[in-house]
């Protein structure tokens, strides 16, 4: 059992920051933990908000909540909800939350997360344009989507497509714009963007692809979008699901060196001694913001702050979406670099069926692979990731 006997304070209770408090108690029964969170409710698992859009039971699902809240105690982890923290003070050791609080520490943790990327943030202030990050922003577009019939998404990526599947569900007429020519661009090939395209279409969603949303109509309200085509596309709310950036404030306020997150070595530590940073605002190589990272990432960051010897190690993290009654998986490079290398791909498709399978290999080695509609080889195809496989290993995956 480790014996680091002082104060850590986690900044955050997310994904990294509940992963880091876990991992630190699980190590060591002594050290004081806190965790400081901005929100008001106790740490819940943030991919099923898009879920709740049209199922609000989501809530009373087991695993909505990231621990039952009585764990907190039972564990010792002192979790202050609602405390945003509006300062650090490295040479003191201190940090200083909005309702006065004063709190010393011997390691810090940043886990301070992402916000979502609004082009023009000053759109938010319409009562009917919204982004989706915490829970009360999922209750602020469940409520208003109840009452209205036609909504735009903004952006074709994990979150857009989920959002718009949700809104789908609900009986809303949904337009998706996006800015690349094709939908998923990051997690499929061209012919699996296609496919799914069919998909969502025969759905009943609108899709606006290679062209940007330029102008927005409605001074108290968005009534209509204008796109770069001069398309214009009628709508009763307006929803941004573009990207996050890192919420670097605390950062930028105690001078750690940053890039587009706060730059953190293997081991997660920052360019300040006893403070370290993961999860989305944290930038350790490709700054890439997926819940599973960001788990990773906080029991490297938590076990160094005790003392103990982790290091992250990146590897290809699977994406895994289950929208418009269909199961996509995808993993790895998927020929995104064809101009620079050469690529072997196997391939299976069964129109009928909507089941779409393709391998890609650099040499003899698996890349990557994208699999719609039958994903009962995910894990198979995780395991065969930059491995020489033989023939029948190669079927196998395609079976």
């Amino acid at each position: 059992m480790n014996n680091f006997q002082g104060t850590i304070i986690i900044i955050g209770a997310s994904a990294a920051g509940i992963t880091a408090a876990k991992t630190i108690r699980k190590a060591n029964s002594e050290a004081r933990i806190i965790a400081l969170t901005e929100e008001p409710h106790f740490p819940y698992f943030r991919p099923f908000l898009t879920e709740y859009l049209c199922e609000t039971s989501v809530l009373q699902k087991d695993n909505f909540y990231l621990n039952p809240e009585a764990w907190y105690d039972d564990n010792r982890i002192e979790l202050y909800r609602a405390e945003k923290v509006i300062s650090i003070q490295p040479t003191e050791k201190t940090v200083t939350t909005a309702k006065g609080r004063s709190i010393s520490y011997d390691k810090l943790i940043l886990a301070t997360g992402s916000t979502p990327f609004v082009p023009q943030p000053e759109l938010l202030e319409r009562e009917n344009v919204f982004a989706i990050r915490t829970m009360d922003d999922a209750k602020d577009v469940e409520q208003y989507s109840n009452s209205v019939k036609r909504a735009t998404v903004i952006g074709g990526g994990v979150l857009g497509i989920e959002t718009a599947d949700s809104l789908t569900q609900k009986g809303l007429h949904v337009t998706v714009i996006e800015y690349v020519k094709r939908i998923l661009p990051l997690q499929l090939d061209e012919e699996g963007s296609e496919i799914f395209q069919g998909i969502m279409e025969k759905n009943g969603v609108e899709l606006k692809l290679g062209t940007l949303a330029k102008e927005f109509s409605g001074r108290e309200r968005v009534t209509a979008v204008r796109l770069q085509t001069g398309e214009e596309i009628p709508t009763d709310m307006l929803v941004f699901c573009i990207g996050v950036r890192a919420n670097l404030e605390l950062a930028k306020q105690c001078g750690l060196q940053m890039n587009r997150g706060i730059l953190v070595n293997e081991k997660m530590e920052t360019s300040l001694s006893d403070i370290y940073a993961c999860g989305d605002v944290a930038e350790c190589g490709r700054n890439v913001s997926l819940w599973t990272i960001a788990v990773e990432q906080g029991k490297v960051a938590g076990l160094n702050a005790i003392g103990e010897t982790a290091a992250f190690a990146p590897i290809n993290y699977p994406t895994r979406i289950e929208s418009f009654e269909t199961k996509v998986y995808s993993i790895g490079d998927l020929g995104h670099e064809a101009e620079a290398k050469e690529y072997i791909t196997m391939r299976r498709r069964i129109p009928e069926n909507l089941i779409y399978k393709q391998l890609y290999f650099r040499g003899d080695t698996v890349s990557g692979g994208v699999l719609i509609g039958d994903i009962k080889k995910s894990t198979a195809l995780s395991r065969a990731m930059n491995r020489i496989l033989s023939k029948e290993e190669m079927l196998a995956l395609m079976d």
